[in-house]
This record gives C-alpha cells, structure tokens and sequence, in this order.
C-alpha cells in the first residue's frame, strides 16, 4: 500500500486527462523525488553531479523520454546548480506559491520589463520572466482569463507551444515557449529569447510557468497589460 506522502501515489491520484507531454513531465517529476534530489541532497550545495546526469536534449525535450526522466515540472530554484536545464525549462521566479481558495486573484503584464506578476489580495506572490510580442503586438488593457488547452499548433507559423491559457478571446494566449508540431518538443532557438520581444502577440512563459499559471491562475482572473 502507497503511503499518503509517497510520491507515485501522489501522481496516480492527482493526474488524469493528460497528454503525452503531460505525463512525461510527470514521470520527470517521479524520478527526481524519488532519485535525482536525494542524490543532491547527500552531496554538498552546488556540487557538481553532471557525472550522474545525462545532458538534456533541449531541441526535443519531453519526447525524449530517458532525458526527460531526469527533469521535474517543478524543480527548485537552484536546479539549474545541479541539472542541465536551460533557463526556458525552470521557474523563472523561485518556489510557486500556494493559492488560497476564493482569493482575489490578479495578473499584470509589464512589457518594458517583461515580467508577469501574480498578485493575491493585492500582495504580489510571483513574478514570472516573459516574452511578449514583437514590434508591440501583444495587446494592452484589460482581459480575462478564458478558455485553455494542453497544446495547440500554427502551422502557417510553424511552431506550437503547450500550456495555453487565453486571455483575448483565443487568439491571444499565456503558453510555454515554441514547440514544433509535436507537444513538447520545444525549439530551443526560439526559446532561448525568453525575457524579450519574440512573439507575435502571445505572452511566452517558461516551460515550469506556462504548465503552473495552466493549472492554478482561474478562469475570469483579471489580467491587465501595460
């Protein structure tokens, strides 16, 4: 019998509907509670375990499923000490915070800074590194959180991206960095402009946020972009 903490007990009850990207992510999640953390923890902060980490593959992150193994959805904020995680692939603002239920829950988008905060009760919780659109495509005012998906397509653009989260109608969208047309097998290239202009409207987030802002920011949050 699995024990209430016991980390595959926690994904088998807390996952369902999932695409292949999704439980990839999840089983990465799976061995770096269970493998990867306790091998960190036993060696001194910011020791070197390249030597037990395979690189990651970051032209074809999720698809790859023995890389991907080795690289949770939510990693500490030091990870980057540990593993080779691009940045696009982490959290960009430390640990994620906790939502409170019926918290008045808001998000605003500073394109000079590119930056997205997360506010509850007017107390900022999170700030999440952007990329908003080029030559000022993304739109500014006030929206709403709408509809959302695991993944979508453009194939006239030829990139994709997971975790979409609309907030203007559906054309205009929170989601990870570009993917190609199979979900999460990210574009490296594109990603790695993460923090300024590259979209063409859309706010990009890293991979870490646009799957945490997917499952926690709710439907109708205020959002406003300035």
């Amino acid at each position: 019998m699995y024990r209430a903490n016991d980390p595959l007990h926690t994904l088998l009850h807390t996952r369902n509907n999932h695409t292949r990207a999704d439980i990839y992510t999840d089983l990465a999640l799976l061995r770096y509670m269970t493998v990867v953390q306790p091998l960190a923890a036993s060696l001194s902060y910011g020791a070197n375990v390249s030597s037990f980490v395979e690189p990651l593959n970051s032209a074809s992150l999720l698809p790859q499923f023995f890389s991907s193994l080795l690289f949770p959805a939510y990693p500490p904020a030091h990870a980057s000490r540990f593993f080779n995680a691009p940045f696009w692939y982490l959290p960009t603002g430390g640990a994620y915070p906790v939502l409170q239920k019926n918290a008045r829950v808001k998000v605003l988008v500073n394109l000079s800074q590119q930056r997205a905060v997360i506010y509850q009760n007017n107390v900022a919780i999170y700030t999440m590194v952007i990329s908003s659109g080029m030559d000022n495509t993304t739109p500014r005012g006030d929206f709403r959180i709408g509809e959302r998906d695991l993944h979508f397509y453009n194939p006239r653009e030829r990139m994709g991206a997971n975790y979409w989260v609309a907030f203007k109608g559906t054309t205009y969208l929170f989601h990870s960095v570009p993917t190609t047309s199979r979900e999460g097998s990210y574009i490296a290239h594109e990603a790695e402009k993460l923090g300024v202009p590259a979209s063409h409207g859309c706010i990009r987030l890293s991979v870490a946020d646009a799957q945490w802002f997917y499952r926690n920011i709710p439907r109708n949050t205020a959002v406003h972009i300035s």
